[in-house]
């Protein structure tokens, strides 16, 4: 009988992608290749799998690669805020400016005639 859902089935993760997942949940930094290479294999045995979609791995990478920045999300603004304790002008400009108090952007115009010209500049 034939299944009403025409999608094939993907299988689920073998137990060295899986591996490969793990490390880069505790690595987000290394490439494919560097994982493959941490890991002893050949160095293109995780990228192909990733190309490939083998058994699912591009949606599991890319959600494990999510997780990962999530996490990093909040000691990236713990460190910011470190630097703006110990009077780091830089890093307490950039706070400020990404929040909206950075300075209006010049705005230069030429006008060759008696003309009338309205600007507008919303926040």
């Amino acid at each position: 009988m034939a299944s009403k859902n025409n999608s094939p089935k993907k299988a689920s993760l073998d137990a060295k992608q899986k591996l490969a997942l793990d490390v880069l949940k505790q690595n987000p930094a290394l490439s494919a290749t560097g994982i493959a290479k941490q890991l002893g294999w050949p160095e293109d045995t995780v990228r192909q799998w990733y190309r490939r979609d083998t058994n699912g791995f591009k949606a599991k990478w890319d959600e494990a690669l999510h997780d990962a920045f999530d996490r990093l999300e909040g000691l990236a603004i713990q460190c910011m805020g470190d630097l703006i304790v110990n009077g780091n002008f830089n890093a307490a400009k950039y706070v400020l400016d990404n929040k909206g108090y950075a300075a209006p952007k010049k705005i230069e115009a030429e006008v060759n005639a008696n003309q009338t010209i309205t600007i507008t500049i919303e926040e």
